[in-house]
């Protein structure tokens, strides 16, 4: 499945010795490398083994790896921002912050409640929606504007997690973006009795927005998951290491602002 990608880098760069797939292990020396690819394959996968390749749990398990888990003496925050707003349901944004927060076991933990249980869980307040309301969109001029999706059956739907938006404003400037970014923060909890040290947190770059279909929608037990992801999409992880480079690493303004009471976001069936 790699011969027609293949062929056409080296008809681009004919002098790369990159003869096969298996070449890009061999010929060139990746230990210094800290980042982690993050894929998403459509497919059903059952098994921990096979979700644990793809889609949320593979960015959980990169997390993992990379040494970007929660910890006890700090808490995660995570600001996503996409071009398209999903089909949101308490469930899935539970099992996407814990895979968030790079901890296996307590995904687990999670898919043995009941399905049931999992439905009353309140949303997670560590999880910020980034997209443009209105007024940002018409601020720019609304260039761009035609690749946003949110509709308002979506957004006037009675369990959406309409708290979790906040506005998405460029930091290039007045300019709208398609960018799907997630940046993964952590802070001090209240109680802790020491000075956290490490990344300041993390950065995910690449073309999943943040919807079920892209990052996919874990179900079943934890004796018997199943992983439902519907698109192809790739991005990749890396550390922070300050709040300094949490800002710098950031498309948007940090930190976002909370719609307010009057905030609403693009529709842009209703903006034309």
């Amino acid at each position: 499945m790699w011969a027609p990608a293949l062929e056409s880098v080296r008809q681009k760069t004919p002098d790369l010795p990159l003869k096969s797939i298996s070449d890009l292990s061999k010929l060139w020396d990746w230990s210094g490398v800290t980042a982690e690819l993050v894929p998403s394959i459509a497919g059903k996968y059952e098994g921990w083994n096979k979700i644990k390749t793809t889609g949320h749990p593979r960015l959980m398990c990169s997390l993992e790896k990379l040494g970007l888990a929660t910890s006890k003496t700090h808490s995660l925050v995570v600001e996503c921002q996409g071009s398209s707003i999903g089909t949101y349901t308490t469930q899935w944004f539970n099992q996407f912050y814990i895979s968030a927060s790079g901890h296996p076991s307590v995904l687990k933990a999670h898919m043995e409640l009941s399905e049931g249980k999992r439905k009353k869980l309140e949303y997670p307040r560590g999880v910020k929606v980034c997209f443009p309301t209105v007024a940002t969109v018409r601020s720019t001029g609304g260039y761009g504007s035609t690749s946003l999706f949110c509709t308002r059956k979506k957004w006037e739907a009675k369990s959406f997690p309409r708290a979790a938006f906040y506005d998405s404003k460029s930091s290039a400037g007045k300019v709208l973006m398609h960018t799907k970014m997630i940046i993964g923060s952590f802070t001090q909890k209240k109680n802790a009795t020491s000075e956290s040290s490490g990344p300041a947190g993390w950065m995910y770059v690449g073309s999943h927005n943040f919807t079920a279909p892209a990052w996919g929608n874990l179900s079943g037990s934890a004796d018997a998951p199943v992983l439902n992801v519907n698109n192809y999409e790739l991005g990749v992880v890396v550390p922070l290491m300050t709040p300094e480079e949490v800002n710098i690493a950031s498309a948007w303004e940090r930190p976002p602002s909370k719609y307010t009471a009057d905030d609403g976001p693009w529709i842009q069936e209703e903006n034309r």
